[in-house]
């Protein structure tokens, strides 16, 4: 164990033996502070490397017998391991930005997108998940589009009309017209006979 040094405060002796002593002492204990300070700052260094160093610094050494490079035609993120954990962080979007600007009632949930992406923990790995909420109005049309008035500065409403086949006509239609009245259904499904299913929207009726 090291001899403790004298208090700063005290006098220093005047015998010179003693004050070859002391200066012994304030020798070694420097010694002993950069030897510890070096070996502290090493642990330090290796600390943060590991931690905070590029991806490159903290691989693995190759194995003597490495797999053969992926082909530089082999595109796409690869899909990360079921058994991990997911912690989900929801970007819900607030009541002013779920306000409809046209109605100004609040929009509902309508969906989402969902990302991961790998993080850590330490000392373990687990999935970020990252899901953004997409809101929509139920009370508003969702057909109505807006068309450019031909030499004016100023847009029109316009809407689209959607028609889904059936088995045997597998097929989407989209119909375009500049009024939302029932004409525009009328003349869309003028000569046809069969079946027609529809919500009950008051254009419709008559059909």
């Amino acid at each position: 164990m090291d001899a403790p040094l004298p208090d700063p405060g005290a006098p220093l002796p005047t015998d010179v033996a003693a004050l070859h002593a002391l200066v012994r002492a304030l020798l070694a204990e420097g010694t002993r502070l950069r030897a510890e300070n070096a070996e502290l700052k090493t642990k330090l260094d290796a600390a943060t490397k590991h931690r905070f160093g590029r991806r490159s610094e903290r691989k693995k050494p190759a194995p003597a017998d490495p797999k053969p490079a992926r082909r530089r035609d082999e595109h796409g993120r690869s899909v990360l391991p079921e058994h991990l954990e997911r912690r989900d962080v929801v970007h819900d979007p607030t009541d002013e930005q779920k306000r409809c600007p046209a109605c100004g009632r609040a929009r509902e949930c309508i969906g989402e997108q969902t990302a991961e992406q790998l993080d850590l923990d330490p000392p373990r790995f687990f999935v970020l998940r990252t899901r953004k909420r997409s809101c929509a109005c139920r009370q508003c049309d969702p057909t109505a589009v807006k068309l450019r008035v031909a030499g004016k500065n100023r847009t029109a409403r316009a809407h689209r009309w959607v028609g889904i086949g059936d088995a045997d006509f597998p097929y989407v239609v989209f119909d375009f017209t500049t009024g939302y009245t029932a004409d525009g259904p009328r003349a869309f499904f003028d000569g046809y006979a069969g079946y027609l299913q529809a919500d009950a929207l008051a254009q419709y009726e008559g059909l």
